[in-house]
């Protein structure tokens, strides 16, 4: 499903439906909408998406890919941008501005820096706004076309994971069971290692896997593991 155009007269906050794949081409340009809630079912953002809008913070869920063409380009009120892991691409001028440009502070969590399309940071003040990129990343933001251009790149300290160790199960004696922690991720894309921990009278058929297995007990009442 994709968002068509959104009426340059909404003001204030608003929340793209779970139901939204796609940020269409243009669909908030002009708008004066300063606050967006992008969703993470959204996995791409068209050219020109939020062109000339009025918001003053971008927070791009992980479910994202790709920045489009111009996509966000001459909000003049935005202050800061966070980029996920997942985008490895970014379209030109995505967040190019005026001489006027306020934003202070660009986030990208990706350790291998995003393919920039031309100009995607024309007029944002590089000795002003911070670019803040994950630990052990600075290097290779120095030296990439268009990021080594920002003079102050801040490595963040390293981010605990999300461990998701996937969904309550109710099951049998005897009867095999799968764990699955493949949901588990790092904000910043590294790559997830795994070290089950079993409670007492379960055996895993390893602790290093994403999706271990092990036979449930014997128990002589109902019994919660955990």
């Amino acid at each position: 499903t994709k968002t068509v155009l959104c009426s340059k007269l909404k003001k204030g906050k608003y929340t793209i439906p779970s139901t939204i794949k796609t940020i269409g081409a243009y669909s908030f340009a002009n708008s004066r909408l300063d606050s967006i809630f992008i969703s993470n079912s959204v996995t791409e953002i068209d050219p020109g998406a939020f062109n000339c809008s009025l918001i003053k913070y971008v927070d791009i869920p992980s479910s994202v890919t790709s920045i489009g063409y111009n996509a966000f380009s001459f909000c003049l009120e935005l202050k800061s941008i966070r980029i996920p892991a997942s985008v490895k691409n970014i379209g030109s001028v995505a967040f190019a501005s005026k001489s006027d440009c306020k934003l202070i502070k660009i986030t990208c969590l990706n350790r291998i820096p995003p393919i920039l399309g031309e100009s995607v940071f024309s007029y944002v003040d590089k000795i002003k706004c911070v670019l803040y990129v994950p630990s052990g990343a600075k290097s290779a933001y120095q030296v990439t076309d268009q990021w080594k251009d920002f003079i102050n790149i801040v490595e963040m300290p390293n981010q605990a994971p999300t461990s998701n160790a996937g969904a309550d199960q109710t099951v049998n004696e005897n009867s095999l069971v799968t764990l699955d922690g493949s949901a588990s991720s790092y904000a910043d894309g590294q790559t997830i290692t795994y070290n089950w921990i079993a409670p007492e009278g379960i055996t895993l058929s390893s602790t290093s896997s994403a999706k271990p297995t092990f036979i449930a007990p014997e128990v002589n009442v109902d019994t919660k593991f955990s």
